[in-house]
């Protein structure tokens, strides 16, 4: 009697710490702040009611040319541990986005119903926070002005963008600080998003039952996977389509 009370016990906490998992909610923080030439860049990842926190660090931003592209140097940390886990470079170039463009039309064509999947996916989020600033001047008061409602009209449309995915809980707090009398560029950028632990994990089965049951399916993720991991830049490049 004392064994079974004792395993009854365990698979009754066992249970409850499951459904207390499933009720929590994961939160991404994206930041993105940039004075002069410097720049701080991170998503930090939140979940278990804040036992797990994980952070993506970008301490640096090269800008090569326009060949070259973009050169990143991306910290992991585990901030539950206060360290950095591990140190990557990648480089964002040409060659790169044109093979990420590849796998991703491979997987529209290999995961069923992927876009449906995605819109459902996002309506489980919701976006807590949303700060965005930029500070811009062109050395010329007409020139600055024009850019000041270029910026205004794509900020506008990135946030009618974001909504019709996600939808917002908070009202976004949006500036375009104009420097009429100097060239600047600055910006401030934060947003914050979550979601039901149980949705996400629910979203995830749908996902793996989507691409085991379309054909080829697993062989065009684990490609994408291959490509979007910073550093790994050695695989073999597939060939490019042939011209018509």
């Amino acid at each position: 009697m004392l064994i079974g009370g004792i395993i009854i016990g365990i698979v009754l906490v066992l249970v409850l710490a499951a459904v207390l998992a499933m009720l929590s909610s994961v939160q991404f923080t994206f930041y993105w702040n940039r004075v002069g030439e410097n720049d701080e860049m991170y998503v930090q990842v939140r979940a278990l009611y804040g036992w797990i926190k994980y952070r993506f660090n970008v301490p640096a931003i090269q800008f090569n040319n326009l060949v070259d592209g973009l050169t990143l140097k991306i910290n992991q940390a585990d901030q539950n541990k206060m360290d950095i886990t591990k140190k990557s470079k990648s480089k964002i170039d040409k060659e790169y986005i044109q093979a990420f463009y590849r796998e991703g039309k491979d997987l529209l064509r290999h995961t069923q119903g992927l876009n449906a999947w995605f819109k459902r996916t996002m309506s489980a989020f919701r976006c807590t926070e949303l700060k965005w600033s930029t500070g811009i001047g062109a050395g010329d008061v007409v020139q600055t002005a024009i850019l000041s409602g270029t910026v205004w009209t794509l900020k506008s449309a990135a946030v009618g963008l974001l909504t019709k995915y996600v939808p917002l809980t908070a009202v976004p707090k949006l500036a375009v600080n104009p420097q009429y009398n100097r060239t600047a560029f600055q910006i401030e950028f934060v947003c914050v998003i979550q979601a039901k632990a149980a949705a996400i994990g629910l979203s995830g089965c749908r996902l793996i039952y989507r691409i085991i049951r379309t054909p080829g399916g697993l062989r065009a993720w684990f490609r994408l996977l291959r490509q979007v991991i910073p550093g790994d830049r050695t695989r073999a490049k597939r060939p490019e389509p042939a011209a018509t």
